[in-house]
């Protein structure tokens, strides 16, 4: 399976639920991530639990 899978992020947002919470992962974890770029009147679905990184490039609205 990938080095990330949602299975081993499932895992890591249930460790961080019940326990301390580290803000983000190690570097590294980014380095297969996949980088989607959205377009105005389109939208992306980040499932609970999953990491992911937000960088807007102008202004924009987000709902987490």
């Amino acid at each position: 399976s990938a080095p990330h899978s949602t299975e081993q992020q499932a895992k890591l947002h249930s460790q961080h639920a019940s326990g301390p919470f580290d803000p983000a992962p190690a570097a590294d974890f980014w380095a297969d991530a996949e980088e989607v770029t959205l377009t105005p009147g389109t939208m992306l679905y980040v499932p609970a639990g999953t990491w992911h990184r937000v960088e807007c490039v102008e202004d924009s609205v987000s709902i987490n």
